[in-house]
């Protein structure tokens, strides 16, 4: 049984030493580490201290692309994204958006800076966490999407030998999900040729479950892809937690069967308020339930430490992590 949480906004080595061994006192065999832009400038050598310290608290140490470019899920700004504006996505509407794109050589060879990095730093795993492209803040089917770039323009003519369209047909959703994999399946082999594992977060799509699981057997089939997961957060009390949780477990106990990976959710640890505790135990008894033997929570003590996501009550739900973390170790040596 593996059970982790993720940690940032703390770059202090002694206070982390602290922390890290918290973590492991609270039934957690891996830590997930953040590794933004600003830290892979300014906290290279930190980061690699923090995976070290890490290590010596007995925890596996993952390391995040945390918002880099915009296309990773994560509170961080891109500088890649305001400094190299050719290589940025372009909503079909022509607007051009504060994020990179996958088919951008300038941005896949940062990526791959970043990879090796992190490998550098001693990384087991990378974890590709929600890798998409940016979403419009319009809804409905005429809502513009991404990406219309002069990279992707180019590599869809290629593929499909007339220009890109300015609606969203099935040619260019399949070129969208063409693009994510190759993106992904480059650098998944990149980290295995020097020697790390790799998970994915699939990012949840409620509005197309269809499109969904496109996606997800895709990147699923990636040869050098060790882990697939998925973060069905609730966000508020009127999710039914149980179902919502069995839906998205099961999908990714599917795929893992099928493909031959191991699979994993994410619980949420972030905007928990009293009414909502409770649904941590449901979530993680859920997965547990449908076959999923890797668990994590975003993030560390309720994500206490970060006010835009703090949960009302940080400690309790910590402590309830910890107790249904103890369960699931005392289950599986059953």
């Amino acid at each position: 049984m593996k059970t982790g949480v993720s940690y940032y906004g703390n770059r202090i080595p002694r206070h982390v030493e602290e922390d890290m061994a918290e973590i492991a006192g609270n039934h957690c065999t891996f830590v997930v580490h953040t590794c933004s832009e600003n830290d892979l400038q300014y906290y290279h050598g930190t980061i690699k201290q923090i995976v070290k310290i890490s290590h010596q608290a007995g925890l596996e140490v993952w390391l995040d692309p945390w918002g880099v470019g915009r296309v990773f899920g994560g509170e961080a700004y891109s500088r890649f994204a305001s400094e190299h504006l050719p290589a940025r996505q372009i909503l079909s509407d022509g607007s051009s958006l504060p994020a990179a794109c996958f088919n951008q050589p300038a941005f896949r060879e940062y990526m791959s800076h970043w990879t090796r990095s992190a490998v550098q730093m001693g990384a087991d795993v990378l974890f590709w966490d929600e890798p998409h492209f940016i979403k419009a803040d319009a809804k409905g089917k005429d809502a513009p999407w991404a990406c219309r770039c002069d990279a992707c323009g180019h590599k869809f003519r290629q593929q499909f030998g007339y220009p890109l369209p300015g609606e969203l047909t099935d040619e260019v959703r399949r070129f969208r999900h063409d693009s994510v994999m190759d993106f992904l399946e480059e650098l998944c082999h990149l980290a295995r040729s020097e020697g790390c594992k790799n998970a994915v977060c699939f990012l949840p799509d409620q509005e197309d479950e269809e499109k969904e699981l496109a996606l997800w057997n895709r990147l699923a089939s990636i040869e050098t892809l060790d882990i697939l997961g998925t973060d069905p957060y609730w966000w508020s009390k009127k999710i039914a937690v149980e179902p919502f949780v069995a839906n998205y477990a099961e999908k990714i106990v599917k795929l893992a069967r099928e493909h031959g990976k191991e699979g994993q959710i994410w619980v949420q640890n972030f905007l928990i308020t009293p009414e909502t505790e409770e649904y941590i135990r449901t979530a993680i008894r859920t997965a547990y339930g449908a076959g999923i033997r890797n668990i994590a929570a975003w993030s560390y003590r309720g994500t206490g430490y970060m006010a835009w996501l703090r949960s009302k009550d940080p400690e309790r739900v910590w402590k309830i992590l910890g107790e249904e973390y103890a369960r699931l170790h005392k289950l599986s040596h059953c």
